[in-house]
């Protein structure tokens, strides 16, 4: 069945329960998982559930965590929103969220870059509302300097609401 709005990631997107609320839509989101898995998933079992009219998606830090290169990640991007292209009508792109290391978060602003440029999507940044003065996730919006608090979750959702009924 072709869902209105389907929501793809990591735990930050699977942890997000406020997305439950959405009427006709399906959270897709898997905790571990980097820019590959995400193509795999499109390619996968799911490939005939995954449609719809909206794409929401967020990826990236884990694959930075995990050391893999920016130039590897954008590859994989660019090949989740190829295949998002031929069964969405929409795809928003969340911005990766800072985390509490500051060479990371210099890559995470690097890809926020190159998503913000692109033009097939719509690109939703909220990396400035989450990062303090030091350049790191601001400690009220995370649990353990990466996953988002309740509080990270109220102001990712506040701005996702919105941008979604655009």
């Amino acid at each position: 069945m072709e869902k209105n709005i389907i929501f793809l990631g990591d735990s930050i997107t699977a942890w997000n329960t406020s997305l439950k609320n959405i009427e006709n839509s399906e959270n897709f989101g898997v905790p571990g998982f980097i820019s590959r898995d995400i193509v795999w998933q499109l390619q996968g079992d799911y490939e005939e559930t995954i449609s719809g009219y909206t794409a929401v998606i967020m990826v990236g830090v884990n694959d930075l965590m995990m050391g893999i290169s920016t130039e590897k990640i954008i590859s994989n991007i660019e090949e989740i929103i190829s295949i998002l292209k031929n069964r969405f009508e929409k795809i928003i792109f969340i911005s990766l969220l800072p985390i509490d290391n500051v060479k990371i978060n210099n890559e995470i602003k690097k890809l926020n870059n190159f998503l913000k440029n692109i033009d097939e999507i719509k690109f939703l940044d909220v990396y400035n509302l989450f990062v303090n003065e030091h350049e790191m996730i601001d400690y009220k919006f995370t649990t353990d300097g990466v996953h988002l608090s309740n509080y990270g979750y109220e102001i990712l959702n506040k701005e996702l609401f919105k941008f979604i009924s655009l």
